[in-house]
């Protein structure tokens, strides 16, 4: 498989560029899995962002409309994602312009 080639010869691997807007800034992450439903990437940029903190909804079980509902009432929105290479033990974060294939 290609990605196992890559993760041997450069020490990168597949994962997954998420991207979202919050307060106003356009903020992008990277996020090492195999597979990442869309219920999931939305999750992940609410738990980037805190915000979850402040109203502690009781359940992150449901259906994608709700956690997007709730994303949205929260502030974060303009959820994105495609599957990438990333450097697995360099975390990284980039808030401002969109990188291609994030734009809202």
């Amino acid at each position: 498989m290609l990605a196992n080639r890559l993760v041997g010869f450069v020490g990168r691997g597949m994962g997954f560029t998420i991207c979202y807007s919050f307060q106003g800034k356009r903020t992008v992450i990277e996020h090492p899995a195999e597979s990442l439903s869309p219920h999931d990437a939305v999750c992940y940029a609410l738990l980037h962002t805190g915000v979850f903190l402040q109203e502690r909804p009781s359940s992150w079980v449901g259906s994608y409309a709700s956690v997007v509902e709730l994303a949205e009432r929260l502030g974060v929105n303009n959820v994105s994602w495609h599957q990438s290479i990333i450097h697995p033990s360099v975390p990284k974060l980039v808030t401002g312009t969109p990188l291609a294939g994030c734009q809202s």
